[in-house]
Formats: C-alpha cells, sequence, structure tokens
C-alpha cells in the first residue's frame, strides 16, 4: 500500500507539532485523523479494484465504537486486546479511548502498548495505528513538550506486521479480540474445515480466532452479513456455537458508503459449554404465520449459464432477464437443449439477485404454459404443492408487500436470496 504512505507521512508531521504545540486547529487535525479521514484518504488513493482484491477496507470510528462497546477492557496484566486485521487502527482506537491516560506521552504508550496488540500485512497501515494512538493520548491529555524522541514501535511492541492468521501465540494472550477482517473471496485454505473453493477471508478468520483463544476469551467482530444468513456458511455457523458462547448478533447494514456490503456484529466469548442467548436471526412474524415451505415447495434453477452442455431435448429456458417483473408469462421465447432437471408450469419464478436497498426482495414473475421449463440458477423455482394457479398468484401478491419485504431484510441482507429464507417467508393465504 505505498500509495496510502503519503497520508501516514502527513499524520507523523501532525504529531510532531502537536507534541509542541496545542492550538486549536491542530487540535481539530487530530480530531480529524481520529474520526474516519484514514478511511476517506485509502478511497482516494488506492483504486477501489485493488482495495477489493486485498479487502482493505478501515472500520469507521461510529462502527468501531460499536463493536468494542461490546466488550470488557481486560484490567489484569498482560492480559491484551488484540486486533489481527488492525488496518489503520479504528478498532484498537476504539479501544484506547476507554483506556486511562498517564502523566506524560511516553508513559501513556507503554502502558496502552502494554494492553494493545495488532497485526497488519501492511507495515504503512501499522505505522498509521501507532501514530493515531500516539495522537489520541495528546487529544486525551497526555502531556509532552516535543523534545524527547518518541520510539512508537519500542512503545507499542505488540502492534507490528505481520500476517493475522499466523498469530497463536498473541490469541493465547489475549484476553479480547476485536477484528473487521478481509471479506475479499479466498480459496478455503486446507486447516479451513466447513466447505471447499471460494469462501468469504472473514470466514477463515473467525475459525482461525476460535480455534487459537483460550476459555473465556471475547470476541467482537465486524461481518459481512452472508456468514450470519447465507446457506453455503451453515457448517460454519455450527462450529461457532459449538465453541462460544454467542451473546449478542446486531445487523447493521451497508458497511459504508463505498462498500455495497451489508455486515452485522457479533459479540461471543469461547466456552468450554457453550450457552447462546442470541441467535444468528429472529425476524418477527415468523411463529405467527405459516410459512411458504408449506404451501409451495422450492428449488434452485438448475441450468448453470456457460457451463452446462448445450444437449439433449430442446426447450423453454427461464432466465432473470427474460421474465418480465411481476409479470404472467405463458410462452418463453427462449429456447435451449438441455438434459437436465426441469419444472412443470405453473410455478413462481423469484430472481436470486436481491440487497436491502432493492424497492423489492424478492421480484418475481408466474410462469404457467404446458411446456416443461429449463431455469437457470440465477432463479428461485417455487412451484405449488396443489399444483394451482391461484397459489401463484397468492404469492405473487405476498412477495410484493412491503410485510415481505421488511421481513427478508432482517432473515438476509447478502445480496443473494436464498432457498432456505424463501422457504421460511411468511405469508397470509393456506
Amino acid at each position: 500500500m505505498k500509495r496510502f504512505r503519503p497520508y501516514v507521512l502527513r499524520l507523523e508531521a501532525l504529531l510532531a507539532r502537536l507534541r509542541s504545540e496545542r492550538s486549536e486547529t491542530l487540535q481539530e487535525k487530530a480530531a480529524a485523523a481520529l474520526d474516519g479521514q484514514p478511511s476517506d484518504a485509502l478511497v482516494s488513493a488506492v483504486p477501489v479494484a485493488h482495495r477489493r482484491a486485498g479487502g482493505t477496507f478501515f472500520t469507521g470510528s461510529e462502527l468501531a465504537e460499536k463493536a468494542v462497546t461490546q466488550v470488557s477492557i481486560p484490567k489484569k496484566d498482560g492480559a491484551m486486546v488484540f486486533d489481527p486485521a488492525c488496518g489503520a487502527g479504528d478498532l484498537l482506537i476504539a479501544t484506547a479511548r476507554l483506556l486511562p491516560v498517564s502523566a506524560s506521552l511516553h508513559e501513556t504508550l507503554a502502558s496502552w502498548g502494554n494492553k494493545l496488540a495488532g497485526t497488519d500485512v501492511h507495515a504503512t497501515f501499522v505505522r498509521a495505528t501507532q501514530v493515531r494512538l500516539a495522537l489520541l493520548a495528546l487529544t486525551k491529555g497526555a502531556v509532552d513538550d516535543g523534545t524527547r524522541r518518541l520510539q512508537l514501535a519500542k512503545l507499542m511492541p505488540h502492534i507490528r506486521t505481520g500476517n493475522g492468521l499466523r498469530q497463536a501465540p498473541v490469541y493465547k494472550a489475549s484476553a479480547v479480540v476485536v477484528m473487521n477482517p478481509p471479506f475479499q473471496q479466498r480459496n478455503a485454505p486446507e486447516e479451513y474445515e466447513f466447505g471447499s473453493g471460494l469462501v468469504t477471508n472473514a470466514a477463515v478468520f473467525m475459525a482461525n480466532a476460535i480455534a487459537h483463544t483460550t476459555e473465556g476469551t471475547a470476541i467482537s467482530a465486524v461481518l459481512p452479513d452472508v456468514l450470519r444468513t447465507g446457506s453455503r456458511y451453515r457448517r460454519w455457523r455450527d462450529y461457532v456455537e459449538a465453541k462460544c458462547s454467542i451473546h449478542t448478533v446486531q445487523p447493521f447494514g451497508r458497511f459504508n458508503s463505498t462498500v455495497d456490503v451489508d455486515v452485522f456484529l457479533v459479540h461471543l466469548s469461547r466456552d468450554q459449554t457453550p450457552t447462546s442467548s442470541a441467535c444468528w436471526w429472529k425476524p418477527a412474524g415468523l411463529s405467527e404465520r405459516k410459512t411458504l415451505s408449506s404451501q409451495f415447495d422450492v428449488f434452485v434453477g438448475a441450468v448453470v449459464p456457460h457451463r452446462d452442455p448445450e444437449t439433449g431435448p430442446w426447450c423453454a429456458y427461464a432466465t432473470a432477464n427474460s421474465l418480465p417483473a411481476w409479470g404472467h408469462i405463458a410462452e418463453i421465447a427462449v429456447r435451449r437443449r438441455y438434459s437436465g432437471r426441469v419444472f412443470t408450469p405453473p410455478f413462481v419464478a423469484i430472481r436470486r439477485t436481491s440487497a436491502p436497498s432493492d424497492a423489492d426482495r424478492a421480484v418475481a414473475t408466474i410462469v404457467t404454459g404446458s411446456r416443461s421449463v429449463a431455469v437457470e440458477n440465477h432463479l428461485i423455482v417455487c412451484k405449488p404443492i396443489d399444483g394451482t394457479l391461484q397459489k401463484c398468484r397468492h404469492l405473487l401478491r405476498d412477495l410484493r408487500s412491503e410485510t415481505s419485504n421488511a421481513w427478508l431484510n432482517d432473515r438476509i441482507r447478502c445480496r443473494h436470496l436464498t432457498v432456505q429464507a424463501i422457504e421460511q417467508l411468511p405469508i397470509t393465504f393456506s
């Protein structure tokens, strides 16, 4: 992250001036550096493609404060608060706001350095974290005249460059782990036991933290919502529940204005006999009404575009782009050869791609006619158990309601609807 270095140099210059001069202007600049400015600097300096490839998105002060308020700062000597992917230090800054200030800047940073630990693969981010902690100490009242050399790396030896997935000794020494791990997709490593292929790196970081922390360690994390509600992470959630007591699960919404990913906060603790007071999701109304699965069988479309061979009999082919939103189609013009699973109308096809910011979460189409239909895997098929068109019409009406939108926004905030979420959707008809 060489492009971020000029900003770090400006932080260092600000620290040098603030050590000997406490003007109102410098205080305001320090406050800005502690409140979201690094994220803005990162966005300005580093192209979004590079940030996405590395999963590099800073937490921000609002989200960091929400994450840190869920944990108690350890008082025992040697018990640390560890952030394995600290970035520019937002979570450690939020933690340090809760720590006392000593008489001098050096004493304060030495004391904080015994409590705070953090790693990041980018040395420029680690340096930004150290400088920002020094700025925070000064704004909290630590005294310094700027004449004594400030060796931040020595004062805060546990905040250093490193791979957060290779810090087992630090985890064992930590009473609290706070993290906003990278969200980018990666190939599941050999030690990841809960799926294969591409997985979000956040799942790997959390599993690694749970594996290496000791009983009683508190973990507070900002995670992509797909881990809370995505079907493919069910085994990951089972693992977390088997190893930890889950205290709170709090959907947050969109990560920030530049990142179109919804996140949630989870606070849990490593426990030999886990007992959870919170669940991953609990939307209102689930037990009050019948669910969609009581009236429909639900499937994901079987055709994988550009992968499945075009062999077998000719059949109608339903795609998300070929179906009219909230409409009714009897003759699908698109045809293809397909030898796999097809569906006999009537049925309701729901677009899987969906986000909480969309006006309608479950955009659907009724498909009728006498011919079997091949359906692409970007659609969810709801086939009425009684085979009637009337049930399809009832479902289309329910899916377009504000009640269903609100329920789905509570249930699943990642960018693809799942079969399980659709099956669990409360309906108004029987």
